[in-house]
């Protein structure tokens, strides 16, 4: 269970949250384990928080967002970041911006699986990924994926 902090808060203010790692809504997003840790609801807009674990090969295609920017910070394995004109693996400890407009893509590189924390600015995509979520296994159709994606100002290359 999530801990209040013991702030003291006037009606409709932000909460201070602390949440362990097993807290927060699990979702299967693009065959990825993606765990909720804070919403835009949760930071009043600011930002969501996810912690995404990824098979070897999984990732997101090259895509432009219009809405977001993104800032992975990588716990676990390698992934690869590539922005149409450079490519970079970036391994534990190695965080990496991509801003809004900028076309880019990301999987995961090698044998193992990779984690990382992932924020987008403001915090919108948690709706994002709640609509996109599978059970368990499921892969979706990337034409409802694409579908999915435009209505969130999203494109792919």
């Amino acid at each position: 269970m999530s801990t209040l902090l013991n702030t003291p808060v006037a009606a409709g203010a932000l909460v201070a949250r602390v949440l362990h790692a097993d807290e927060g809504d699990q979702l299967n997003v693009m065959g990825s384990d993606t765990r909720v840790k804070f919403t835009g609801a949760d930071t009043g807009g600011k930002l969501s928080m996810f912690v995404v674990t990824a098979t070897p090969g999984d990732g997101v295609p090259m895509h432009t967002h219009t809405h977001e920017d993104e800032i992975f910070y990588v716990l676990e394995g390698r992934i690869r970041f590539d922005t149409g004109g450079e490519s970079t693996v970036a391994g534990p400890g190695a965080t990496a911006f991509l801003p809004r407009s900028v076309a880019h893509a990301w999987w995961v590189e090698g044998e193992q699986s990779a984690k990382a924390i992932i924020l987008t600015l403001p915090g919108t995509f948690d709706a994002f990924f709640a609509e996109l979520a599978c059970p368990p296994g499921v892969r979706p159709d990337m034409a409802a994926v694409v579908q999915t994606c435009a209505r969130y100002g999203i494109t792919f290359a």
